[in-house]
């Protein structure tokens, strides 16, 4: 893959998924997680390409994490079902109390009925996945389908969590979208639901005028050659303009533009998912945005998987495949040893005896 630095005068100016894998990072650090675990679906090439983003902005940017991370590929388009999901969540239960699932919602829905199955969603194990906005690519997160299954989702999805962007309310966004909500009425007869919203990757194409523009006047009045490629790339580093849409534009060091995340926690009772914790851009700080104690009345899971950091913990390894049979040899041959050393050496006491 290529690197960040040989596109260093690229201004990105809509979505990027380097900064997904800073979010998740930060949620890890502000839960003193350090061994999670991905599963990465690669039947599209959507999230092939978002899976191995996210990779790699984690092993440039956050190494020690990156290392104690189990990443872990399979394939849905593969005859996928609940079976083939619960082999990759024995080993899951293994390593890590934390699971990220890059998958469409369909996909993520049959993974979380197999961990409700395997006794995984009473709240010692943690589920993220990510759905930036509405959109037919990420799917639809709701535990009702209309199928035999939705009263099971309900409460499979109770710890499921969802990485979302949390669009900053401005004068400019609401404008926006009454305007287009009374244009869709007056010409075209249709009524825009509360939930339904333009793809918001057409409005950052407008930004992007907007931004060409902006950098262009500012760097003229400054007697900057803004014809130049580089000198162009290199003002809009760490830049901020204000979208007549989207109100303030900003952009990191990477020339990436910055957005609010937020992770949304399922609401088992009301059953819809609600704001939790919110991750802004720039300040490295983590707002409590729900309450912990109504989302995990025991407390966020611990760090340490159910089989232990060496996967040597007794009770795991004996409920991960050990039958009666074997698990009293397990306890018997050691027994066994010991009484055997003990007679041997009462046997050599009595001849030193009898020597003596």
């Amino acid at each position: 893959m290529d690197s960040i630095a040989d596109y260093d005068k690229l201004t990105r100016i809509s979505i990027t998924f380097t900064t997904i894998g800073d979010v998740l990072s930060r949620f890890m650090a502000f839960a003193n997680y350090t061994t999670p675990y991905f599963l990465q679906d690669r039947a599209s090439e959507f999230y092939r390409e978002l899976s191995m983003v996210v990779t790699s902005s984690i092993q440039r940017r956050y190494w020690k994490l990156y290392i104690n991370s189990k990443f872990m590929f399979f394939n849905s388009s593969d005859n996928w079902s609940t079976n083939k999901t619960q082999r990759l969540l024995l080993d899951v239960r293994k390593r890590s109390r934390v699971v990220i699932i890059t998958a469409n919602a369909d996909v993520v829905r049959i993974f979380m009925i197999s961990a409700h199955k395997l006794g995984m969603t009473s709240g010692d194990y943690i589920f993220i996945t990510i759905e930036l906005y509405y959109s037919a690519v990420w799917g639809r997160y709701t535990w009702k389908y209309n199928d035999s299954n939705d009263e099971l989702v309900r409460k499979a999805f109770r710890p499921l969590q969802v990485l979302c962007l949390q669009p900053l309310p401005t004068a400019e966004i609401t404008n926006f979208w009454q305007s287009v909500k009374s244009i869709s009425k007056k010409k075209y007869n249709y009524s825009l639901g509360h939930a339904e919203l333009v793809d918001p990757v057409i409005s950052h194409f407008y930004d992007a005028v907007i931004l060409y523009a902006t950098v262009v006047k500012e760097m003229a009045a400054a007697g900057l050659n803004y014809s130049s490629g580089g000198d162009f790339g290199d003002f809009t580093t760490n830049y901020t303009f204000r979208s007549p849409v989207n109100g303030p534009v900003s952009f990191n060091n990477d020339s990436d533009r910055l957005w609010y995340y937020i992770i949304r926690s399922f609401d088992s009772v009301d059953g819809r998912f609600e704001d939790f914790l919110g991750f802004p851009p720039v300040i490295d700080r983590v707002d409590i945005l729900g309450d912990i104690s109504d989302d995990w009345p025991k407390g966020l899971p611990p760090n340490e998987p159910f089989c232990g950091f060496d996967g040597l913990n007794p009770i795991c390894r004996a409920k991960l495949g050990l039958t009666k049979g074997q698990y009293a040899v397990a306890i018997i041959l050691p027994l066994l040893v010991v009484l055997s050393i003990l007679f041997s050496f009462g046997y050599v006491l009595k001849r030193l005896d009898v020597l003596i």
